[in-house]
This record gives structure tokens, sequence and C-alpha cells, in this order.
């Protein structure tokens, strides 16, 4: 037994055993040492009284969830909103091909005015062309907003009177350069959506 080293033990009971059945003795424990617990801490206020589980809910969740409406505006309506804004597209023909373009834009007498140097823009407006514009304000968080749509003949104003009243500070283009002819766009069709929240209608009633 002297060959074994410290710490070990035979066992001996029954026949057959030897040095090959030695095995070491499991390590012992200081008294007094608790075992350590692996669980996850819970304290004993949630553990005694569980509270409801917090949902949480984002913004774009609440969003999604609230119920919209699409509003078919009237003329008077889409006029209104036109005032509102000063930016708009312009949809006409050029090399006989449709083309787009922004343009700044007012609003006089039920008029689409639109001030250019030249180009397509002009070509169609002394071609008395019909042309399109549309304007809108688009929230993309709330998803509400609306669209205006104007279609009717182009053409310039020559009236000296208009003008003078349109080539002051009532109408200014956005980049440098001149920019002599004003074109007027009649309101012949008109037609306006909007999209809005039940809630918010009714904020606007109360």
């Amino acid at each position: 037994m002297s060959s074994l080293n410290p710490g070990c033990r035979v066992i001996t009971a029954g026949r057959g055993f030897g040095p090959d059945h030695v095995r070491p003795l499991a390590p012992l424990r200081p008294l007094g040492v608790p075992t350590r617990d692996f669980r996850p801490y819970v304290p004993e206020s949630r553990a005694t009284h569980p509270g409801p589980k917090r949902q949480h809910v984002s913004r774009l969740e609440q969003t999604m969830a609230v119920r919209r409406e699409l509003e078919t505006l009237n003329r008077q309506q889409c006029l209104d909103l036109l005032h509102t804004v000063r930016v708009g597209r312009l949809v006409f023909t050029e090399d006989a091909l449709p083309a787009v373009q922004p343009v700044n834009f007012r609003l006089y007498q039920d008029y689409i005015v639109i001030r250019v140097a030249g180009g397509g823009k002009l070509r169609a407006a002394t071609g008395n062309a019909v042309v399109a514009f549309q304007a809108d304000e688009l929230d993309p968080d709330l998803r509400e907003g609306w669209s205006v749509t104007v279609v009717g003949h182009a053409n310039l104003i020559l009236d000296t009177d208009e003008l003078v009243e349109l080539s002051g500070i009532w109408l200014q283009p956005w980049v440098s350069g001149r920019r002599d002819h004003f074109i007027r766009i009649e309101a012949e069709k008109v037609t306006g959506r909007r999209l809005y929240t039940e809630a918010a209608v009714q904020s606007q009633t109360a």
C-alpha cells in the first residue's frame, strides 16, 4: 500500500482487486462553505408579487394599427391645398415623349403659374398644349397626406398688368438666370385625394 499516491484509496471488498482498481478520493469541501447556486437571481418582490408583463409597442406598430380613410377632394378643397405648397411637378410633352420636371409655382386667380426661360415648357405653352400639374404633401411616418392633380391648357401670359404683378417678389425663380416667360395652366380638370385618420378628423372638429 505504500506505493499508492496519498489521497487515494483501494477498494478491497471481494477478491481479484489490486492497484488497477485504485480511484482518487473526491476533494473534501471545508465545513461551512455553501454550495454555489447557478440559478438566475430573482428579486423577492418579483418572485412573491409578479406583475403584468410590459408590452413595448413601437411608434411604427401604433401607426400601422390606426385605421385610415381615403377621401376624394372637391375642386375648392384641391385649390385650397395648392395654396399651402410652393413646389410641384409639371408633366408635358417634349420631342413626342412625356416629360416631368419639378417647378416652383404660385396659384394666381385659380391658375397654376410658373416662370420659365424656354425649352419644352415654353414650347408647350406657345402651342396651347394640354399639360398636367401635380403637387402633394405626404408624411411617410404618419402615413397621412394629400395629392392634387390639375389638367388643362398651358398658355403664355401676355397681359401687361399681370406681368407686372407676377414679375415682382410674388413669384421668384429658385435658380440663377433670366426667366422672363410666365406660363399659366388653366385648371380645367382638378382632382385630389387625401389620406387621413379618424382621430385627426375628430380632433379638428372638436
